[in-house]
């Protein structure tokens, strides 16, 4: 599916313009839908780096990188599609040829999962964090085992 950058735009102005603040704010139909296209975009960004994703993990589980750099390096792959599709979002000449396809929103979701243990292991350390490294290894196992049935 086609991006719609004519939509996209009509949100864009109308929730900067909005005099709604807090609640309100985010309870308007309209800011709801923005959120939505630019989370799509967002899933898009994942999608097309599953690769990246799914090779780290690979080192991990072949024991070719430790797991505080595995941890480490995995937050920065995050950061850094994050990153991409804040820049995306604002040039309207790559989001008027940019195209969605449909199902990111597991995949995104099984991240999800890995980049919040990363970083609670991180803040709090193993087992304070009430994971230990064998759970977060069998995560990693269970994310990696749905991430290829959704291939």
């Amino acid at each position: 599916m086609k991006f719609n950058v004519v939509k996209y735009k009509e949100l864009l102005m109308k929730a900067e313009s909005s005099k709604k603040i807090g609640k309100a704010y985010f309870e308007d139909p309209e800011v709801l839908e923005l959120l939505n296209y630019k989370a799509s975009v967002h899933l898009q960004v994942l999608y097309e780096e599953k690769t990246k994703y799914l090779e780290l993990i690979q080192k991990y589980f072949d024991e070719r990188i430790f797991p505080n750099e595995f941890r480490n390096e995995y937050l920065e792959i995050s950061k850094k599609s994050m990153e991409k599709t804040a820049k995306i979002l604002k040039n309207f000449d790559e989001l008027s040829n940019f195209w969605i396809e449909p199902g990111g929103e597991k995949l995104s979701s099984l991240l999800d999962e890995i980049h919040e243990a990363c970083q609670c292991i991180i803040e709090f350390g193993i087992d304070d964090a009430g994971i230990s490294e064998d759970g977060f290894r069998n995560l990693l196992q269970k994310v990696i085992l749905e991430m290829q049935k959704s291939d």
